[in-house]
């Protein structure tokens, strides 16, 4: 499943109108109404950050999908498809609070997996710009590679301290081939909307 193309459908402009949500207010309600379904509209609204007519949106265009059912007793659930867009997302990249002392770093680390790929194809440099354009106010990337990890272009292990211990122990789960990316500010939206444009990328290369 294409997930990035699904997403992009619903965070589309259509008859001129640009919703006022983006790809992580997306990924972010799939996994709200995953963890806390069925669940009812105003609490959905106020877990994501959303407004009123902007969740009625999203809701109304996940539904033309298939992705969403929804009850006015009820609340809103996952249909199969939505459960399969998610666990598409969820088992390409890993999501989660990450505190890199040693920088000073509150942030949320993404693990890609297998995106060593991607990142000796674009390069580091152009996957940072990418971060970046999506909101992030800074990016620090790591790959787990030979055993260890390397932070790209070069990694002077002397210089770096405790850093690269602690993005060790920050995914533990990491396999030889993946890439992290530790961003702020500590956003699990913004960490979501750029996550789903790195598999965007992934998709592309």
């Amino acid at each position: 499943m294409d997930v990035p193309s699904v997403i992009a459908e619903i965070t589309s402009t259509k008859q001129g109108n640009s919703p006022k949500y983006d790809e992580g207010h997306v990924a972010l309600t799939l996994i709200t109404i995953k963890e806390n379904q069925p669940i009812g509209r105003i609490s959905l609204m106020k877990k994501v950050g959303l407004k009123e007519a902007s969740m009625k949106t999203l809701i109304r265009r996940m539904k033309e999908l298939g992705l969403v059912e929804t009850d006015k007793v009820g609340g809103t659930v996952l249909t199969e498809k939505g459960e399969s867009v998610l666990n598409e997302i969820l088992k390409r990249v890993i999501v989660k609070q990450a505190t890199l002392k040693s920088i000073g770093w509150e942030s949320y680390g993404i693990l890609l997996r297998g995106g060593g790929t991607l990142l000796r194809q674009r390069g580091v440099l152009e996957l940072r710009d990418e971060v970046i354009k999506q909101g992030a106010e800074r990016v620090l990337i790591a790959v787990f590679e030979n055993g260890k990890i390397e932070l790209p272009p070069k990694t002077d292990d002397m210089a770096m301290g405790n850093l690269l211990q602690e993005i060790s122990e920050a995914f533990r789960e990491a396999k030889e081939g993946d890439v992290s990316f530790f961003i702020t500010p500590q956003d699990l939206r913004l960490a979501l909307k750029i996550s789903v444009k790195i598999l965007e990328n992934v998709n592309v290369a």
